[in-house]
């Protein structure tokens, strides 16, 4: 699954490769892969996303070096999902030079 994340006009981010998101004059967009593994879900469930039921992803980014700018492919489904996120305050560093 890809998470996208909308980047506004004049703010950039760095990934891991050293590639910057990011664009001075229009807003851009990030995708983080992420990969569901029904493996991981409670041993009740036999999938990750079941006919009839609701499936809740609570995510959390801990290396926004992951980063792409272009989607990424992991499996040959296409998939929507609405994420309502609740974005915190960051460590932030103000320095003069």
């Amino acid at each position: 699954m890809n998470i996208v994340f909308k980047i506004k006009q004049g703010h950039f981010i760095k990934n891991n490769s050293g590639q910057i998101l990011g664009e001075a004059d229009k807003d851009a967009y990030a995708f983080l892969g992420v990969i569901l593994d029904a493996e991981k879900a409670s041993t009740t469930e036999k999938c990750v996303f079941q006919k009839d039921f609701t499936t809740l992803l609570n995510a959390t980014v801990t290396d926004w070096g992951n980063l792409s700018g272009e989607e990424v492919i992991t499996t040959d489904v296409n998939l929507g999902v609405e994420i309502d996120t609740e974005w915190q305050q960051g460590t932030a560093y103000d320095v003069e030079i």
